[in-house]
């Protein structure tokens, strides 16, 4: 099957940029630390790539900076569930050009900020959990992926459907009730250790950010 690649958006627009981070003594670093690792949490525990070497702290900026870029954001799809374990930190996911990821404004004008694939890809295991929306994905959810690895070209724009039935119990829940998309291919990575490109978007948002 021919396919479009995935979008590979793993830097932050230039006009994003900080030149420079305010000096330290101006910030509360503990407690920066904190919802920095706060928001990794939150993401790791909905199956988002969250290790703090994907996400990348940005100072000097507010989410009223990417509306100005003509960003489109939405609330994270756990935020009003029972899977959110800090409801009062605000993750969006935003998409336009090389902002699209997750963000978090988690001080004023400290943003915190993951690409949808990390900043190097994604491995089978983290696809695994990014599908299942869990940490905790299961073993043949990830042998499925580690397959699609080894394939010389695997490319789906709604990986959901390419599934095997005997896998759909395994899928998370704003994927398997249709309402969110998920785009992989295996084209990231070295070629000693494939990576997959990943692209997920609310299909309420796919008109506007088309």
């Amino acid at each position: 099957m021919q396919s479009n690649r995935v979008p590979s958006l793993n830097s932050i627009a230039t006009s994003m940029r900080s030149t420079e981070a305010p000096p330290i003594f101006q910030r509360d670093r503990e407690r920066v630390s904190l919802e920095h690792n706060c928001f990794c949490v939150s993401l790791l525990f909905n199956g988002r790539p969250g290790k703090e070497k994907h996400v990348t702290l940005v100072h000097g900026r507010c989410m009223n900076d990417i509306i100005d870029q003509g960003a489109t954001i939405k609330l994270a799809p756990w935020h009003y569930t029972k899977d959110n374990p800090f409801p009062q930190l605000h993750i969006f996911e935003v998409h336009g050009r090389d902002l699209s990821g997750w963000w978090a404004e988690i001080e004023p004008n400290v943003m915190a900020f993951l690409p949808f694939a990390g900043r190097t890809g994604l491995d089978a295991n983290d696809v695994a959990c990014l599908i299942a929306e869990s940490q905790f994905p299961s073993k043949a959810l990830v042998i499925w992926c580690e397959d699609r690895l080894k394939e010389s070209n695997f490319c789906s724009d709604d990986v959901i459907a390419s599934l095997p039935s005997d896998l759909l119990d395994c899928v998370g829940p704003s994927f398997a009730c249709g309402k969110r998309k998920l785009s992989i291919a295996n084209d990231r990575g070295l070629d000693s250790r494939p990576l997959f490109s990943v692209y997920e978007i609310d299909r309420d948002l796919v008109r506007s950010v088309a």
